[in-house]
């Protein structure tokens, strides 16, 4: 509501003008895509008495397919990778009935460390991710994979409820040809496309299946360089240390001059300074990246068929997922070595189990060990003097923790906290969900009534210093 004087000559006409404008893009609707919308604004207001009414001009909106924005790409298992992806529940089409595939475990869990590709080897699965930015809701979308001697339809499922993310894979084989039986025939050179199914989008996306060029190996082979590496350790856990050795070769006739030797960590992986040795000796004028990752190290000379050794020591840290490797190769003008890796798997010493800290409150706080607390499968634990308790080493996901009305005296009853659903409207009981490498908390409330104190309960004297005059004879 605006007021606002005009002067119009020696006249002052007095305007109440309300404006309303409705151009609120959520009120905006369309049935399909491709509709037309008009929308025009409209302005009320009063002018001398006189009720007046105006309308703009009129906008026009042409509703564009959303699903244009959603994505279709095909990726691969990396155990580098950050990007991780649950691959749970596959199906595809068997006839007329869609039938589960057996889920995809690598290094035995479903949580798989993925990266986008384009190219495959002969024989990887073929994992496939739908981003729909569509607002109809779904649990589910089909895909069709096909190539040129072979055509599969697969069922992806929802990541999680309503995540709008769909994963699922197909396995390659080189050898059945059969249709419609969870799995693409392919060769080297085959390209594989995937699309939505009975869906008119324009949503595609193509990988090639490759495999390793004999002309690379017989030239990895013909080099007069070669490298390997090998380490102290085959399995690690975070904040360990491991050491490298790596090996670089002459197999030529000739000495080289000017070797430079390359290292690269993967990601979960920390140089320890002052670790690099070369020949037993400390090494000096190393180049690293930017990123500390990268670190190479130039040899003056290399004998022929004589050989030379590094050694370093890395750090475990904290980003180190499933596999942390190092890579090293030798290089002299255009001519470079094999490249050797070193893989080494990380056990997850914190991230598999979960843990639960419980307390007892009171009105009056004392000493009130020896409460029992029990775990749905049979596992209790006592209360210290202060009514803490815990389980510790469980596995993720929901548990009830119970407590043992019999431990509690009988100066004590039991009283529920907070309602909530955890307790379900039990005061001796709590249901407690559980994440991986966290620490979950439960409560349990007492209230103590001394009037009903056990009388065998335990009783406090002093032990007197002087003996009584009246002690008896004996």
């Amino acid at each position: 509501m605006f007021k606002f004087c005009h002067k119009f000559g020696q006249k002052t006409v007095r305007v109440l003008l309300s404006l309303f404008v409705f151009f609120l893009t959520s009120s905006l609707h369309a049935d399909t895509f491709k509709d037309i919308i008009f929308k025009p604004a409209v302005a009320n207001f009063t002018l001398e008495n006189s009720k007046q009414k105006s309308s703009s001009n009129q906008i026009k909106i042409k509703v564009k397919n959303s699903d244009t924005l959603s994505s279709l790409s095909f990726y691969k298992y990396n155990p580098l990778s950050n990007e991780q992806l649950n691959i749970s529940h596959t199906e595809f089409l068997m006839g007329k009935v869609f039938t589960p595939m057996k889920p995809l475990l690598i290094e035995n869990s479903r949580d798989i460390t993925v990266e986008k590709s384009l190219i495959f080897k002969q024989n990887e699965p073929l994992i496939i991710l739908y981003q729909d930015n569509n607002s109809t809701k779904k649990d589910h979308i089909d895909i069709k994979i096909s190539t040129d001697k072979d055509e599969e339809i697969i069922r992806l499922y929802n990541t999680s409820q309503n995540s709008r993310i769909f994963a699922g894979y197909i396995d390659t084989n080189n050898q059945d040809k059969k249709t419609y039986d969870g799995k693409v025939y392919t060769q080297e050179g085959t390209k594989v496309k995937a699309t939505l199914f009975n869906n008119t989008q324009e949503l595609f996306a193509v990988a090639s299946i490759k495999s390793l060029s004999l002309k690379t190996k017989a030239k990895d082979q013909n080099s007069s360089l070669w490298t390997s590496i090998v380490t102290n350790k085959s399995l690690s856990s975070m904040g360990e240390f491991i050491k490298y050795t790596i090996t670089v070769e002459n197999r030529g006739d000739e000495d080289i001059e000017n070797v430079e030797v390359t290292n690269t960590l993967s990601y979960g992986l920390t140089y320890k300074m002052g670790s690099f040795y070369h020949d037993d000796k400390l090494a000096e004028h190393l180049s690293f990246s930017r990123d500390k990752r990268e670190l190479s190290y130039e040899i003056e000379s290399l004998k022929a068929k004589g050989s030379s050794t590094f050694t370093f020591i890395s750090l475990v840290d904290i980003d180190a997922k499933n596999y942390i490797q190092s890579s090293s190769f030798a290089a002299h003008n255009s001519t470079k070595s094999n490249l050797s890796i070193a893989r080494v798997k990380i056990k997850n010493d914190f991230d598999n189990k979960s843990f639960i800290f419980g307390s007892v409150k009171t009105d009056n706080p004392d000493d009130i060990a020896g409460i029992r607390f029990y775990l749905e499968d049979g596992t209790s634990v006592l209360s210290d003097r202060y009514g803490k308790f815990h389980f510790a080493d469980i596995n993720p996901g929901t548990h009830v923790v119970s407590i043992d009305v019999s431990s509690i005296g009988n100066e004590f009853s039991l009283i529920g906290c907070k309602a909530n659903a955890r307790s379900m409207g039990s005061s001796s009981s709590r249901f407690v969900n559980t994440r991986t490498s966290h620490i979950q908390k439960v409560t349990f409330c007492l209230k103590r009534d001394n009037s009903k104190k056990d009388e065998n309960s335990t009783q406090y004297f002093k032990i007197p210093k002087v003996l009584s005059e009246n002690m008896p004879e004996f």
